[in-house]
């Protein structure tokens, strides 16, 4: 967002960034489902609610402490077309251990 949002603007940058932490996240999701074997679905929506509160708790943290933001600047960020893309994004992030193959996923890359 950084880099990019000069560039083409904010929605520009979150459409082009997003597509790309969620494919990391995707490999990232199978590398942990496997090694932790993380096979019920019982326990991949915690971990998916877990990843995804530490995921907002951090980038709260940092909008906090990184840029000088309130915690009602950080909210209002969401109303805006490239806040709620990113929030879009944030909750597929949460949701990728529910529909992550697993183990099957090392012949899907």
């Amino acid at each position: 967002m950084l880099w990019l949002a000069p560039l083409v603007g904010d929605v520009g940058a979150v459409a082009i960034e997003l597509p790309l932490m969620l494919w990391v996240s995707w490999v990232c999701c199978g590398w942990c489902l496997r090694r932790f074997d993380v096979s019920a679905m019982r326990h991949r929506a915690p971990m998916g609610a877990m990843a995804f509160l530490v995921l907002m708790v951090m980038e709260a943290t940092l909008a906090l402490a990184g840029f000088g933001m309130t915690i009602a600047d950080y909210a209002s960020g969401f109303l805006g077309a490239a806040g709620a893309l990113g929030l879009l994004g944030q909750i597929a992030f949460g949701l990728l251990p529910l529909v992550h193959p697993g183990r099957d996923s090392r012949r899907t890359l």
